[in-house]
């Protein structure tokens, strides 16, 4: 009788598991079930050599104006108040608070107000959401910014 009750009282200390293994399954298994966090920014996809800005339109150019032996007739001076996003193989990357001048890929129409020529739909001094092709020079020491799509903001 003794011989069955210690066989029982030795299964019973090994089927039993101590605390700390019970405590680490339970840990490893929250670590496995975190899924990443994804922000707004990572939900869309940017094509390669954009970048996706905020900005504010300083200046508009009145006359074409020539650039890496280009003239480029949509030229406004912007500065980068914000940056949303970039796509890959980005040379020249922009930064916040710069301002350089930019051409604008639509042809917008000219209008006259008081003198000053302005862009149809774009006013000195707005704010807007653009996507921005950096395009390299041909010397690629110098790099031209071409919004290709724009929005107010």
């Amino acid at each position: 009788m003794k011989g069955i009750i210690i066989v029982c009282l030795v299964l019973f200390c090994f089927s039993c598991k101590p605390s700390v293994l019970i405590a680490q399954e339970k840990e490893s298994e929250t670590m496995q079930n975190k899924k990443p966090k994804f922000s707004e920014k990572d939900m869309y996809q940017i094509s390669p050599n954009t970048i996706h800005i905020i900005g504010q339109i300083k200046t508009i150019e009145d006359k074409s104006v020539e650039l890496c032996k280009n003239k480029y007739n949509h030229l406004a001076l912007i500065k980068v108040v914000d940056i949303v996003g970039s796509g890959s193989g980005i040379i020249n990357m922009l930064n916040k608070d710069d301002q350089l001048q930019m051409e604008f890929m639509m042809g917008f129409s000219e209008v006259k107000n008081n003198g000053k020529i302005m862009f149809e739909g774009i006013k000195e001094g707005e704010l807007f959401n653009g996507i921005v092709v950096e395009k390299l020079c041909k010397d690629t020491r110098k790099t031209i910014y071409i919004i290709s799509d724009y929005k107010k903001q």
